[in-house]
């Protein structure tokens, strides 16, 4: 976008007629050169799409762009010229997954994906903010389903069952009582309360996908994944909120 003004010098906009021309500074099948003409009272706003001006396909880098304002009424024309670089960025990211909180002593599990990537890609940022969960027990529960899908139930079954992975950290607490909930149409479809041992064990993570290794657990904490079996009834819809809580710490999440 080119936004092109003429004024005169005690500031009031000059009206007349706008003549463009929008130059890629290539040559043979790569040229293009583009003009328009627009109606002008002071300041203007100009854009043209990359594709017509082969940006990507003729690896533009400069345009250059003539200007001609004719004043109405007398004719007078000022003139101007310029130079615009372009500014690259051919990889763009979407997030396809990420968990609510930064909770103590688990991982921070985000899922994304890059966009419009091409051979000569050039370099690009992601940027994510993290929201850190408090706990002064510094115990936490993370229900683990970054797929953020579940089974459905199957034709003729009541329910269908399934097995959704908690990764959980617990302070001097061997057992903890879980509740689980599972919210549909607004109304509590399944609700359960099981005592759980809580031991220490290898997550069901891939180290490969940690961008830093995970720090050691405090002394006194311990670290590990659980399996809680859920039941979704015929009444459930296709979305669902699973919940799981102890009296130390709660931990929520749509699925």
């Amino acid at each position: 976008m080119e936004k092109v003004c003429e004024n005169y010098t005690f500031g009031q906009p000059v009206k007349g007629n706008l003549s463009i021309t929008i130059d890629n500074t290539k040559s043979r099948k790569c040229q293009t050169r583009i003009t328009r003409n627009i109606t002008i009272s002071g300041c203007t706003d100009v854009e043209e799409t990359a594709a017509k001006l082969q940006i990507v396909d003729c690896n533009v880098y400069p345009l250059k762009v003539n200007a001609v304002v004719t004043e109405e009424g007398t004719g007078v024309e000022a003139m101007a010229s310029t130079t615009t670089s372009i500014q690259r960025r051919l990889i763009t990211f979407k997030t396809l997954y990420k968990d609510q909180y930064m909770k103590p002593n688990l991982p921070f599990t985000l899922k994304m994906k890059a966009l419009n990537s091409r051979v000569n890609m050039h370099s690009s940022e992601y940027y994510q903010t993290l929201s850190h969960y408090f706990s002064p027990s510094n115990s936490s529960l993370l229900i683990y389903a970054p797929e953020e899908t579940l089974k459905c139930a199957e034709a003729g079954q009541s329910t269908s069952q399934h097995i959704l992975p908690v990764l959980f950290s617990a302070r001097d607490q061997p057992t903890a009582a879980i509740t689980v909930q599972v919210v549909s149409r607004g109304s509590i479809q399944y609700t359960n309360t099981q005592d759980y041992q809580l031991p220490s064990g290898p997550l069901p993570i891939s180290t490969e996908h940690l961008v830093e290794p995970l720090p050691p657990p405090l002394p006194g904490t311990v670290r590990g994944v659980i399996n809680l079996t859920i039941s979704l009834p015929n009444t459930a819809s296709s979305i669902v909120k699973v919940s799981q809580f102890h009296p130390t710490t709660v931990s929520s999440g749509a699925r």
